[in-house]
């Protein structure tokens, strides 16, 4: 099992909206990182909604996980169905955003709405990959009207495209990554109260520090918050961290056996070569021994004869 570790803080706020878990299953895992939105309770109640959902989907309604995308869209559908009853007759707006990420079988599936964010770094390769927000910043950087470090600064970094709540009609982005058995990997589920205040330099450095993943989950939680301050906002981070695993004894074992069976059949072909050159020899050997004379010659047996019989 690999380690991982999931915490929040309520950061500024006089509220925690963020809702996140890690679940696993026999070889799965299956972490969620949901950042409410929606006014006072509306976005705790969004949030909590879709992970509690989530959880049902996964641990009772494993099935459904062979189809990742599937699987992840109806939770979400789900979520929104359930917003409508809890919401009817309150005075609230609830909405959240949310980024799952399940591990399974070597590869990594992925799907999100909003700003949460999911990042797959490499030792060596250290940032691999990250998803791209559903917000006003991350549009304006692909329409090169800002730089990619602007985002998490903008005035307006809060400003959503897309999130879950009871009339929207937003869909999930999806994707995979294929995880390299030979690499070790550390992957990082974050609400934006996280990655707004740690480049992705320092995110990189402190996951493949010496530390253990919990304490330096805890350490840039910690940062997050000193950072953001009293006007910070909620934080949330799940991690796992993903060792070299090397290849199953089953991908060597037709290999070891035709070399298994080359050294044996060399083994015997040598040992009976042995064998019959020993035969050989002794047979010649005694044919070369002097011969009893026999009381009538025509009862005498041929030389060749006699070395056909004992080499045979």
């Amino acid at each position: 099992m690999n380690n991982y570790t999931f915490l929040q803080d309520i950061g500024g706020r006089t509220e925690q909206q963020d809702s996140l878990s890690i679940f696993t299953l026999e070889k799965q895992v299956f972490m969620v990182v949901a950042d409410g939105m929606g006014g006072h309770q509306g976005g705790a109640l969004a949030s909590a909604t879709l992970l509690n959902i989530a959880e049902n989907h996964f641990l009772l309604n494993n099935r459904e996980a062979q189809n990742p995308n599937a699987f992840f869209s109806a939770i979400v559908e789900e979520t929104k169905e359930r917003l409508k009853i809890l919401s009817k007759g309150r005075n609230i707006d609830p909405n959240t955003t949310v980024v799952f990420a399940l591990i399974k079988d070597n590869i990594l599936y992925y799907a999100y709405i909003g700003d949460s964010r999911l990042y797959i770094f490499e030792k060596k390769g250290k940032l691999l990959f990250r998803t791209r927000d559903d917000s006003l910043p991350e549009m304006l950087f692909k329409n090169n009207q800002i730089k990619e470090e602007e985002i998490a600064t903008h005035p307006q970094q809060n400003v959503l495209t897309k999130s879950i709540g009871v009339n929207s009609t937003d869909t999930l982005t999806f994707g995979e990554y294929k995880l390299n058995r030979d690499k070790e990997y550390r992957i990082m589920l974050a609400s934006d109260g996280l990655w707004a205040m740690i480049n992705d330099e320092e995110l990189y450095k402190e996951l493949f520090s010496e530390h253990s993943v919990e304490l330096s989950s805890k350490k840039l939680l910690s940062m997050a918050k000193y950072r953001g301050g009293k006007e910070g906002d909620n934080i949330s981070i799940a991690t796992i961290d993903i060792e070299k695993r090397g290849y199953p004894i089953k991908h060597f074992i037709g290999g070891f056996l035709f070399v298994l069976s080359i050294a044996l059949g060399l083994y015997f072909y040598n040992s009976s070569s042995i064998t019959d050159s020993s035969t050989i020899e002794n047979n010649h050997s005694n044919s070369i021994e002097k011969e009893e004379p026999y009381p009538n010659k025509k009862d005498a047996i041929p030389m060749n004869m006699n070395q056909n019989w004992t080499t045979g």
